[in-house]
């Protein structure tokens, strides 16, 4: 039945499918009502495993509304978001645990996290599917739509049937939002089929009767059956008794059928149910399910359905049995939850074509090879055409093209491969291998010089188990081709020598391979050592490791080989007879010096505890140590055991003085372990400080030893070579005395630590501030106080401090670490004077890091000076850091609380701090807040920051208005930046307000910017601009314009000259006053000189004068051809009304303009 839909919610009727509509109300998000629910049954309403399936659902939602009337028979479902994580579920006993993990298995890849699902109940019943059944043939199914990790994991912790259950199973899927879109159209040959019988609290001999009985019948049709027993024992068997199996089939497209039986629940008067019917059930279903064929098992044909309507667009097919019932509904479902339709169609399977028709289908071939016969094309398509029929005539014609073409590569090895193929599945004594085997030897009659023929021959021939013939083969093809080729056969005559036991004759062919192949040493030595002919291994072995130009194939080198040689030898000293062991093993011992343990151990084989001896005060390593002593105390133990044995037999009092003088000397041995152990590391590397410290605590409770270890490290460790911090040793030395009460012998230490030269300043500021907290701990504050004043005094020079030339003693005075625990004890012990100026010589030495900045804040606010403790510049960094802790953990979640902390932070801000804060101010309302808040903090920013920081933010404030406004709302900027800027900056933005405009077509608006721009650019010092109108003006304008353009030139120009004229008076008038103080000012006495000068030029020539309108030469004109089409557009205007000076007054001009150019640099 269809749904209707009433206020945006689906309504179903009846209590049929409401699993799978809850289902796809969770997927789709819609609500959906369900009415009249068994409202015609004695018992109306929900059941009670119904209840619990909606329960699981709430679990696994967040946000899920349910509405159930007072009957039970209606409910109004609200899906919320299914988050997943880790649950736990008890299932109604009512309905097996498969009726529940069948719907969590389509929710499980789309929830929020991972799900890890625990439910307990039925594990096994005779209506749901149980969970092998689902385990085998439903997570297959699942993990094909999974991209990506789809490691999906079903484990059956315990079974339980009806009816008290007990079962347990825990289930993990990962998320995957995205499912591929299968194509499943084949699903191929059944190849095995596998099963699980269980009893659960009966005999374990019902599980082998329902075994048996299943398998009498799977035999039939398939040898690889095989069924497991499962009994459950315990605690893990349930609460009820009853058994079952699970039966699944596997094709050779990897797709799976499934069918089960299980026991019912045994009721009053209920016959007995036989575990022979279970298996035979079991068996026939799974049959029948076979025969239903398809690429999905029936049980699951819902969840695929579903999984193909939520995945990709791409299209999706999938090939199943018959349509059950419940896949119809759920179809119909679906079309209502996601408007999803599902194209349908019946598979027909194509009749085989009849011997007639494939007859007159070769007609047209055999013409064409009675036409061509030596034509290899027209052979090889007339093959192929048999091959796409699956003709039976296909070796006829094969052995017809040969016949007519026996020197063809192409058709032999085409036609061998053909015939090797047909031999699959058959057994090797079946006469059709001789047939290939004589195809192979006419092949190479034509063809004894492809090496592919002879491979696959011999191939062949190894598979069939003719050791002599395959062996002749093999000589053959090595006699037939030539050498460079060689390399083709050896690998597989080698192998068929490995596969029979035939030694004698394997040793005689590797022999004449490596010949060939010397390289492969190591293969032949490997296949002596499997055959036990150790000698000769040995032998070749000793052979190789002396060649120096040896490379092994494996990656071993000489050492190795030299290892493998020793352990050959010892390990088998009897079978040994063509080698001087000791003279071998002594010579890797002289050779290889840093790896002993195995040698030693090899030859320690032969003469036991004094080579042990030897070797453990020799070797160097740990390794060979431990190997070395692991052998020694094996070898004590061995002996004192064997000494016990022998007292046993015959004790005597010497045997007693044995026994413990054996036992003494193994724990005597072991007692000594570590300290051995740490003075190989120590030999080994004498500067590790760590194994020093071990050393140390090897020695507990031996005062002169620790002493003497101690006063051995620290003059043994160079600084530039040790492993570890060196101070670390001179602290622990000092400590050492100071817990057994020496005070004057660990300030004594801690003074000799001062004066070491480490790599690391700060290595020593831990000495110096190890030493103060002794002191501290033993009361003494004011030594504390003066050895921290000691460490920070400045030295006689100043040095870097990250200057490595110098000494860690001259640049410890700048380290954090002593002016921190310096502070400590300033505001611990000191006064708040002596603090404050520690506090103060941190910042000036410029090392105080934010809580440095922070720590004297607090101070100062703790004695009541408060205008000191936050205050601009140094609260900078914090605000700044602070800020942007803020941004990077809280983003935009705590927008208000932000913006109140940039607004609070901003309020007393200086202009010179202001430009970064406004720019992380904007990013933040540009990024999490609104567009045009982030406009007015932009706004903002032009006004705070400092004069000569506007421009660039103008620039940035214009380009972010560009950008989420667009272009014209820029305009209200350019304007306010005209406004606000200096002259210089006043241009720039003129020129790109202008250059703007005219992109948008405003060409008027332009005009005018360029007008308004004139104003301030004296066309003597701004030609640029000029030229710029200029180009404008020749591309937008016309003769009006340009000769607006050239007026407004001649004005400025014409202004600026005045204000030249004007200004030059003012310096000589001043200058003429103030003759007298020209000596204190250099620059004074440059103004009175160009004065001066300028004084005697104007006596001399004159005054100045302006050019005529026309220009006259000697009353001669220059002859010049009118165009009357010609447009007059007066460019070269600007040149004719130019400022002609007279020869008097040019020097004037030039002085007049080299003061105004002074007087502005001086302003």
């Amino acid at each position: 039945m269809s749904a209707k839909i009433k206020n945006k919610v689906l309504v179903y009727e009846g209590s049929n499918y409401l699993r799978y509509r809850l289902l796809l109300s969770t997927l789709s998000g819609k609500p959906v009502k369900i009415t009249n629910i068994r409202t015609k049954n004695d018992d109306p309403g929900l059941k009670e495993y119904e209840i619990s399936f909606i329960r699981l659902l709430d679990k696994m939602t967040n946000g899920t509304k349910i509405e159930l009337n007072e009957t039970g028979t209606s409910i109004y479902y609200n899906p919320g978001l299914l988050h997943g994580g880790e649950l736990e579920h008890d299932c109604s006993l009512q309905r097996g645990i498969g009726y529940y993990l069948e719907a969590i298995m389509i929710l499980a890849p789309f929830c929020k996290s991972r799900i890890d699902l625990k439910l307990r109940g039925v594990t096994n019943n005779t209506i749901d599917p149980s969970v092998d059944r689902i385990q085998t043939a439903g997570i297959p199914i699942l993990k094909k739509f999974l991209t990506g990790d789809n490691e999906v994991i079903l484990d059956i912790r315990k079974r339980g049937v009806v009816p008290l259950g007990g079962g347990e199973i825990q289930f993990k899927c990962p998320i995957n939002r995205n499912l591929k879109t299968i194509q499943l159209e084949d699903s191929g040959m059944v190849k095995r089929i596998r099963g699980t019988a269980c009893s659960i609290r009966v005999s374990p001999a019902i599980a082998n009767r329902i075994v048996e009985s299943a398998k009498s019948v799977l035999l039939k049709f398939l040898p690889d059956v095989y069924i497991y027993a499962d009994h459950c024992k315990r605690s893990i068997s349930g609460k009820s008794p009853g058994f079952g199996v699970t039966l699944t089939a596997e094709t050779t497209k990897e797709v799976f059928f499934s069918g089960q039986a299980f026991s019912p629940l045994m009721t009053t008067g209920s016959l007995p149910c036989v575990p022979e019917d279970l298996g035979k059930e079991a068996a026939i279903k799974l049959l029948d399910e076979i025969y239903r064929n398809g690429c999905i098992d029936s049980a699951f044909q819902s969840m695929t359905a579903a999984f193909m309507a939520l995945g990709k667009k791409d299209v999706c097919k999938v090939v199943i049995g018959p349509l059950t019932p419940a896949m119809i509904q759920f179809l119909r479902d679906l079309r209502d939850f996601f408007g999803v339709s599902f194209k349908i169609e019946q598979i027909k399977e194509e009749e085989d074509a009849t011997l007639s028709q494939q007859n007159e289908e070769d007609l047209p071939y055999e013409e064409e090879i009675l036409r061509n016969p030596y034509s290899v094309k027209h052979w090889q398509r007339y093959i192929d055409h048999l091959k796409s029929t699956n003709s039976k005539n296909l070796n006829v014609v094969y052995e017809r093209a040969l016949k007519e073409l026996p020197g063809s590569y192409k058709l032999w090895y085409n036609y061998l491969r053909q015939r090797v193929s047909q031999l699959k599945g058959r057994c090797i004594i079946d006469p059709l291998y001789e047939d290939v085997n004589n195809a192979f030897e006419r092949a190479l009659v034509f063809m004894h010089k492809m090496p592919r023929i002879w491979m696959d021959y011999c191939t062949l021939m190894t598979e069939e188990c003719y050791i002599t013939r395959t062996r002749q083969v093999f000589d053959r093809s090595l006699r037939a081709l030539p050498i460079t080729q060689h390399h083709r056969i050896w690998p597989l005559y080698i192998h068929f020598l490995k596969k029979h036991n035939v030694y004698e004759t394997a040793v005689r062919v590797f022999r004449r391979y490596l010949k060939l192949a010397p390289e492969d040493t190591e293969e032949y030595i490997e296949y002596l050592i499997s055959i036990e002919r150790l000698d000769e291994a040995a032998v070749k072995l000793a052979q190789i490791v002396n060649q120096d130009d040896f490379v092994s194939k494996h990656g071993k080198s000489n050492h190795q080989l030299w290892n493998e040689l020793c352990d050959l030898i010892s390990k088998n000293p009897s079978k040994i007879k063509s080698l001087n062991v000791d003279a071998i093993i002594r010579g890797g011992l002289r050779r290889y010096t840093d790896q002993l343990g195995p040698l030693w151990n090899s030859l320690a084989d032969y003469y036991a505890r004094d080579i042990y001896e030897e070797a453990i005060q020799t070797v160097t390593t740990v390794r060979d140590f431990t190997q070395v002593f692991d052998a020694y105390a094996q070898f004590e133990e061995l002996s004192l055991k064997k000494l016990i044995e022998e007292a046993a037999r015959n004790p005597t009092e010497e045997d007693d003085i044995k026994l413990e003088l054996r036992l003494a000397r193994l724990e005597h041995l072991m007692e000594r372990r570590l300290l051995l152990l740490n003075s190989v590391l120590l030999r080994q590397n004498p500067h590790n400080v760590a194994e020093w410290h071990k050393r140390v605590k090897l020695y507990e409770g031996q005062p002169h030893e620790i002493i003497n270890t101690y006063t051995e490290a620290v003059q043994t460790v160079q600084p530039q070579l040790a492993v570890g911090k060196l101070y670390t040793l001179w602290v622990a030395f000092g400590k050492f005395y100071e817990e057994n009460g020496q005070i004057e012998d660990a300030r004594v230490v801690f003074e000799k630590a001062t004066h070491v030269p480490y790599t690391k300043v700060d290595d020593l500021a831990s000495v110096w501030c190890e030493w103060a907290e002794m002191e501290i701990r033993h009361g003494n504050c004011k030594e504390a106080l003066k050895l921290m004043h000691r460490a920070t005094t400045m030295p006689a020079r100043k040095v870097a401090y990250h200057d490595e030339t110098e000494t860690v003693q001259m640049r410890l005075y700048k380290s954090l670490k002593v002016w921190s625990m310096y502070a400590d004890l300033e505001e611990s012990f000191g006064t708040f004077k002596t603090c404050k100026a520690v506090y103060d010589k941190i910042i000036d030495l410029k090392i105080a890091t934010p809580q440095i900045i922070i720590n004297y804040g607090l101070f100062l606010e703790e004695n009541n000076y408060f205008e000191e403790a936050f205050r601009w510049p140094n609260v900078y960094d914090i605000w700044n850091t602070y800020l942007t802790k803020f941004l990077k953990r809280y983003g935009g979640t705590k927008l208000e609380r932000t913006r109140d902390l940039f607004e609070q932070c901003l309020e007393y801000c200086p202009p010179k701090y202001a430009k970064a804060l406004y720019l992380l101010y904007a990013k933040l309302e540009e990024e999490h807040g609104l567009a045009r808040h982030a406009m007015s903090v932009y706004e903002r920013a032009t006004n705070a920051v400092l004069p000569e920081e506007r421009f660039d933010m103008f620039n940035i404030y214009i380009k972010k208005a560009a950008d989420i406004y667009g272009v014209p709302k820029t305009r209200q900027i350019y304007e306010k930046a005209i406004e606000v800027l200096n002259d210089d900056n006043t241009r720039e933005i003129c020129l790109r307000f202008a250059e703007m405009e005219t992109k948008l077509g405003e060409v008027d608006r332009a005009r005018a910017i360029y007008a308004h721009c004139s104003q301030i650019c004296d066309p003597r010092v701004t030609s640029n601009f000029w030229q710029i109108w200029k180009e404008f003006e020749v591309r937008h304008g016309n003769e009006d314009t340009m000769r607006e353009m050239l007026r407004i030139k001649r004005s400025v120009q014409a202004m600026y000259n005045t204000q030249v004229n004007m200004m030059s008076a003012q310096m000589l008038n001043n200058a003429s006053n103030q003759i007298s103080d020209v000596t204190l000012d250099a620059m004074r006495l440059l103004d009175s000189k160009i004065t001066s000068n300028a004084d005697n030029a104007a006596d001399v020539k004159g005054v100045i004068k302006f050019v005529r309108g026309v220009t006259e030469k000697d009353g001669k004109s220059e002859s010049h051809v009118n165009n009357p089409d010609e447009i007059n557009i007066d460019i070269d205007d600007e040149n004719d009304n130019d400022v002609e000076i007279e020869e008097g007054t040019t020097i004037y001009l030039q002085i007049a303009s080299k003061l105004s150019y002074l007087i502005y640099k001086y302003i």
